[in-house]
């Protein structure tokens, strides 16, 4: 994986994965995103889903996005990472 940065919010850090961008039409872009958590972000989680979130530090989702349309259709797939340590 070569996560790139492409963004920041109040809750952290946008990246995408520059060696998994897959076209899949002309138009059709998909791309695995990582929000990588600041404490904002956890503590948003946390009362959003649940106290077995308060360890997730990133979200990896997947994201097809339509240039043409100019814009991201969003999965419902999500990756929770626990880091340890």
């Amino acid at each position: 994986m070569d996560w790139k940065f492409y963004a920041a919010n109040d809750f952290g850090l946008y990246q995408y994965d520059a060696e998994d961008v897959s076209h899949l039409s002309k138009n059709i872009v998909r791309v695995s995103q990582k929000l990588v958590l600041n404490d904002r972000g956890t503590t948003k989680l946390v009362r959003e889903l649940g106290r077995e979130y308060e360890n997730v530090k990133e979200i990896i989702t997947i994201r097809e996005i339509d240039c043409r349309g100019k814009r991201v259709i969003y999965s419902d797939q999500f990756i929770f990472r626990i880091m340890v340590g």
